[in-house]
C-alpha cells in the first residue's frame, strides 16, 4: 500500500501481491502397467494456471486449467518397451513421471532328463526388478518344495519322484514359460488299434478306433487327408478311443487315406458318389407358367440337393435327396423379355431358357422328305419329323393327304 498527497489531500494506492504457485508432489514413479495419479496446485485467489503434458504416454484427464487452488488428474499408459521418463508443466512448474520397463522373463535350462530313480534340480529365472512370477507343477510326480513365487531374478528348485512305469513327460510353468521334465521308464510301451481298416460309401460318415496301451503310455492320432477329420481323441494316455468323420466323396473316384495312431496305421477307403443325369442340361420353356421334373440317379446313401438360383424358378419337391430322386419344379409366367435362369442339381448346373410372350417358336427337322414311287417291301414306309419347341408350347400334326398317316401327332415342347 502507498499514498500520494495531491492538493494537500492524501490519495491511497492498494496493490495485490504477485501471483505465486506451487505443486505437490513434483514427481511420481509408475510400474510398466501404468496407472493414474493427481497433482495438487496451490495458487492465490484469482491466479489462473494451466496444465499440459509433454509426453505422449501421459494424458491429462482433468484439471487442464484452473484459478486458485486446484487438482490435476492424469493417466500413464502401459509400457511395452524400455524404461522411460516424461513430464507435465503445471502452473509453470515441472512434474516428472518415471516408468519402469516392461517385464520380460527367461528360464534356463528349458528342459531336463531324469533316470527312473528321479532326483532334484533347479531352474534359473531371469526377470527385471519388481517383475513378479510364479512356478506351478503340472504333473503330480514333480513337486516344488520351496520357491513357488518370486520377484526379479530367482531359482525354482524341484523334485522328480522315482518312476516304476513307462517313460513319462511332465512340465512346470514358470513365469508363464514351460519347463519340460522327461523321465526314463522301466516298462516298454506297446500299442494296438482296432480296427485297422474302415470302408465308407460315397456319403459322409463317422467311425471310431479303439486304442489299447499300458497306463502311462502316451499316444497321438493324426489324419493324412483333409477329408478325414479327428473329432475327438487326438491324444491320450493308456487305453482310449479315437473318433473321426469322413466327408462326402464327390470326386467320382474311389479314394484312400490313413489315420496314424502311435505309429499304427488305419486305412480308410471311401467309394465315390456317382450321379447320372439322363436329361439335357438345358431346357427351353414357353412364356406361360410351366411345371416339369427331372430324375437324378445315384448310389444309395449319396446325398444331393436341388436349388433354384432365380426367383421365377421354384423347386416344388425333391430339394433334398439321398440316392436316386426326382426334382419337381415350376417356371413362372414370363411377362417381359426372354430370360435365362439356372438350377443347381447334385452339383451340376441346369439352365432354363424362357421365351418372351407371343407365338411359340417351332422348328421342323427335316422340313421335307422324298420317297421312291415304288415301295418294294410289303410294309408301309415310316419316318419321323423332329419338332423343336419350348416346353409348354403345344402342337398337333395333321395329314393333308389320304396316303400319309400320322402315327403320333400331338405333344408339348420337343
Amino acid at each position: 500500500m502507498g499514498s500520494m498527497t495531491i492538493a494537500g489531500q492524501s490519495f491511497t494506492v492498494n496493490q495485490e501481491a504477485a501471483c505465486g504457485s506451487s505443486i505437490a508432489p513434483t514427481s511420481q514413479n509408475f510400474s510398466s502397467s501404468g496407472g493414474t495419479g493427481s497433482v495438487s496446485v496451490t495458487a492465490g485467489a484469482g491466479c489462473t494456471w494451466m496444465a499440459t503434458s509433454n509426453a505422449g504416454f501421459i494424458t491429462i484427464t482433468s484439471g487442464s486449467s484452473g484459478s486458485g487452488n486446484g487438482t490435476v488428474g492424469y493417466s500413464v499408459a502401459a509400457n511395452t518397451g524400455a524404461a522411460r521418463m516424461g513430464s507435465m508443466t503445471i502452473a509453470g512448474q515441472s512434474f516428472t513421471v518415471n516408468q519402469e520397463a516392461a517385464c520380460s522373463f527367461s528360464i534356463a535350462p528349458i528342459t531336463e532328463n531324469f533316470s527312473t530313480g528321479g532326483g532334484t534340480s533347479g531352474v534359473g529365472v531371469t526377470a527385471g526388478t519388481g517383475c513378479s512370477w510364479t512356478a506351478i507343477s503340472n504333473a503330480p510326480w514333480i513337486s516344488i518344495p520351496n520357491t513357488t513365487s518370486g520377484s526379479g531374478n530367482g531359482v525354482v528348485d524341484y523334485t522328480v519322484a522315482p518312476n516304476s512305469g513307462a517313460p513319462r513327460t511332465g512340465t512346470i510353468t514358470i513365469a508363464g514359460l514351460t519347463f519340460v521334465v522327461s523321465q526314463e521308464g522301466i516298462e516298454v510301451c506297446s500299442y494296438s488299434i482296432n480296427p485297422t481298416q474302415a470302408g465308407f460309401t460315397g456319403n459322409s460318415g463317422t467311425g471310431s478306433i479303439v486304442v489299447t496301451a499300458a497306463s502311462g503310455c502316451g499316444w497321438a492320432a493324426s489324419s493324412s487327408q483333409s477329408w478325414i477329420t479327428i473329432t475327438s481323441g487326438t491324444s491320450g494316455n493308456g487305453n482310449g478311443i479315437v473318433n473321426y468323420s469322413v466327408e462326402e466323396n464327390r470326386l467320382q473316384i474311389l479314394r484312400q487315406g490313413t489315420i496314424i495312431i502311435a505309429q499304427n496305421v488305419v486305412t480308410v477307403t471311401q467309394e465315390a458318389c456317382y450321379f447320372t443325369f439322363p436329361f439335357e442340361r438345358s431346357q427351353d420353356f414357353a412364356a406361360q407358367r410351366v411345371t416339369s421334373s427331372l430324375t437324378v440317379y445315384s448310389m444309395d446313401g449319396c446325398t444331393w440337393t436341388a436349388v433354384s438360383n432365380h426367383p421365377w424358378i421354384t423347386i416344388n419337391s425333391g430339394s433334398s435327396n439321398r440316392g436316386t430322386g426326382t426334382v419337381a419344379y415350376e417356371v413362372a409366367e414370363n411377362t417381359g423379355p426372354a430370360r435365362t435362369g439356372t438350377m443347381t442339381i447334385a452339383g451340376q448346373t441346369f439352365t432354363v431358357n424362357q421365351v418372351a410372350p407371343g407365338p411359340c417358336p417351332y422348328e421342323l427337322r427335316p422340313q421335307s422328305e422324298s420317297f421312291a414311287a415304288a415301295n418294294m417291301t410289303p410294309f408301309a414306309l415310316n419316318t419321323e419329323v423332329d419338332i423343336k419347341a419350348p416346353l409348354g408350347c403345344e402342337w398337333t400334326a395333321v395329314s393333308n393327304a389320304p396316303w400319309i398317316n400320322i402315327l403320333r401327332g400331338q405333344a408339348s415342347g420337343n
